[in-house]
């Protein structure tokens, strides 16, 4: 959960509905429209604004933002819908079940330089948990990791983690 709010689609989310881009004021050189950084300055604001909050008022005042906005978007649809980061949930799991971190390797590579397929398989503890293929390497090992999870038995029916 904690992974999901602080990731960059979930602030970014945050400060779109609070429309913050209106109240940055940018230099010359950048222009905001064209989206060149415009999701990086957008959580740096966010989380600029919310650490303000925490500083002025303290914890209780920002987890009151932080919730009530949660609550009015309906938190649990946002994370169903958030693209889940396996590759962070594996290495959660192995270090709270196996003390030591799951290990990708590239395995095989097909296709043109610009039409590649990357085959990549991830270890525990030296045995060979799960296999992905993506059309680049971070593609590959978030299914390489899901096929690890699910191996371990880490999903619940409807393809929800269990905790």
């Amino acid at each position: 959960m904690k992974s999901i709010i602080i990731s960059q689609q979930f602030l970014v989310k945050f400060a779109s509905k609070i429309t913050l881009e209106n109240y940055i004021t940018l230099g010359k050189s950048v222009n905001f429209k064209k989206g060149r950084g415009k999701f990086s300055i957008l959580t740096d604001s966010l989380e600029a604004c919310l650490g303000a909050v925490y500083l002025d008022g303290g914890i209780h005042h920002c987890q009151k933002i932080v919730f009530g906005f949660m609550e009015k978007n309906k938190i649990e649809t946002l994370v169903k819908n958030h693209i889940v980061d396996y590759k962070t949930f594996l290495q959660e799991l192995t270090q709270r079940d196996f003390q030591c971190l799951p290990s990708y390797k590239t395995v095989k590579e097909e296709g043109l330089d610009h039409q590649k397929m990357f085959f990549i398989e991830v270890n525990i503890r030296g045995l060979l948990y799960g296999t992905g293929s993506g059309k680049n390497k971070k593609e590959a090992a978030q299914n390489a990791a899901y096929h690890a999870l699910k191996k371990l038995g880490a999903f619940k029916e409807g393809c929800d983690i269990v905790s």
